[in-house]
């Protein structure tokens, strides 16, 4: 009850008399260079933790083809989200970039480009290409795949679609 509470003080404070929420973007690197690498201490898969925005993290791990994946999560509870899109295959590639959606300087979406390849290999030739856009804590329901090549102006839309869903889950169209 006190976080459903606190939840709802927060979100009606990121609103201004009569005004939805100023959305903006900050962003951060998931380059490789820009990452902390681990080997785990008992084997395994070595994983890359990158630097998001207010407490979450990008994590970075290869799948058995050499494939990278990433999820975001968050340092302080169990939060976490896939940034794979299962439609692609196993062969994938991202940008070097997230796009973290804010509104009223507070993060509830990501956004990062998602390249499908024809085969396993790093010159492969790229058959489809997508910005992801997935919410975070309090805003899972923010769900979408923007295909590049069909949609005009794609990163715009992909600020829309978020910036969108959070007025809806929220109410406040």
């Amino acid at each position: 009850m006190n976080a459903i509470l606190l939840l709802s003080i927060i979100l009606l404070s990121n609103f201004q008399a009569g005004k939805g929420p100023q959305f903006s973007s900050e962003f951060s690197s998931v380059s490789e260079k820009s990452c902390a690498w681990f080997d785990p201490p008992e084997g395994g898969d070595s994983y890359g933790v990158c630097e998001g925005v207010t407490g979450y993290e990008i994590l970075v791990n290869y799948d058995l083809y050499g494939n990278p994946m990433m999820w975001v999560t968050g340092k302080e509870n169990d939060f976490q989200i896939s940034l794979n899109l299962l439609e692609c295959g196993i062969t994938r590639r991202y940008g070097a970039t997230i796009d973290w959606r804010l509104a009223a300087g507070r993060p509830f979406a990501c956004i990062i480009r998602y390249t499908c390849l024809e085969e396993e290999s790093e010159s492969s030739k790229a058959i489809g290409e997508y910005l992801l856009v997935r919410g975070l804590v309090g805003f899972e329901q923010i769900e979408e795949a923007i295909n590049v090549a069909t949609t005009e102006n794609a990163n715009v839309r992909a600020h829309e679609l978020a910036d969108q869903a959070y007025l809806k889950l929220y109410n406040h169209q």
